[in-house]
């Protein structure tokens, strides 16, 4: 005598396997919609960041030169700091905007001879940033206090 076992039919179904795929391409579009955005926008990012980290390293040296020839010759240091700036000592991936200023004393800012002034002011743009830092004769004698950095 033979026996037949029936065993209930094992796996998935076409039809399961037909409506899973189309139910995964439908979340992995909308997915793709709404992160596909973001993931543009992370290069866009990433290249500002650079960018302020260039204009930042270009500051920080503007400042480091200027410390050390207020320290070597006072009466020479801004000249110094308009020299570099003018023959692109610092590079020119950064736009480097320099003028001599003063300010009245409501606080207004005016742009006197160079001659005149004390104070330089110098401008740093990198991408979206943009740093001002004003470089002043701190030291007028070769006796005075050194300045530090």
């Amino acid at each position: 005598m033979i026996t037949t076992r029936n065993h209930p039919a094992a796996g998935f179904s076409l039809l399961e396997l037909i409506v899973t795929i189309v139910v995964a391409a439908i979340l992995g579009s909308l997915m793709v919609q709404f992160s596909g955005t973001a993931l543009i926008g992370i290069a866009d990012s990433v290249s500002l960041v650079r960018d302020e980290a260039a204009a930042n390293n270009v500051l920080e040296r503007i400042v480091s030169d200027y410390v050390q020839a207020v320290n070597t010759a006072p009466d020479t240091a801004l000249a110094t700091i308009v020299t570099n700036i003018d023959s692109n000592a610092y590079g020119t991936d950064i736009t480097i905007t320099r003028n001599y200023t003063d300010f009245t004393a409501g606080g207004a800012e005016v742009s006197p001879a160079p001659a005149d002034s004390e104070t330089l002011k110098v401008t740093v743009q990198g991408g979206g940033y943009r740093s001002t830092v004003l470089l002043s004769e701190s030291r007028v004698r070769a006796d005075d206090p050194t300045s530090r950095y």
